[in-house]
């Protein structure tokens, strides 16, 4: 009796620790490297035009879009790790403590954070489907409706 229930615990824990690592894969599973041209137009423009110097490092397809719609991902050498939809257009983008050039945050955003926030700046900005999400350096969280109005802070 005893060697079968030690034996219903060994397969047990091998069952899920088969699960486990499946479920740890999945994520780069989502996604696969594709070369810079292969990203659309525009997303190449908008790094080029922002990023002055900087050099994608890695470049990603995500297989199955996020939430946001996000389905290309690129890693600058700077630091900056952006997202774009499948359109081209900017969905993330995240400085990584440095400032988000001001070529990427919305005119009313911008002028919002300028005014109450005069000695912080933007080092990440989500766009999302119903409102823009903003993070300062000073890691608070702002959000703003869809033309630019702030409608509260992010937890």
């Amino acid at each position: 009796m005893r060697i079968d229930f030690l034996k219903f615990v060994a397969i047990s824990l091998m069952v899920f620790g088969f699960i486990a690592c499946n479920d740890d894969d999945s994520f780069s599973e989502n996604k696969t490297p594709i070369g810079y041209n292969e990203l659309p137009l525009n997303s190449r423009e908008l790094i080029e035009n922002n990023f002055s110097g900087a050099e994608a490092v890695n470049v990603f397809k995500f297989l199955m879009p996020d939430t946001d719609g996000s389905i290309f991902e690129v890693r600058l050498n700077n630091g900056f790790e952006l997202e774009f939809s499948e359109d081209g257009h900017l969905t993330d983008a995240d400085g990584n403590g440095q400032l988000i050039p001001n070529g990427l945050v919305f005119e009313p955003i911008l002028n919002y954070v300028q005014t109450n926030y005069p000695d912080n700046f933007i080092v990440e900005i989500d766009f999302e489907q119903t409102a823009y999400e903003i993070e300062l350096n000073n890691d608070l969280g702002l959000r703003f409706d869809l033309v630019g109005n702030f409608i509260g802070f992010d937890d």
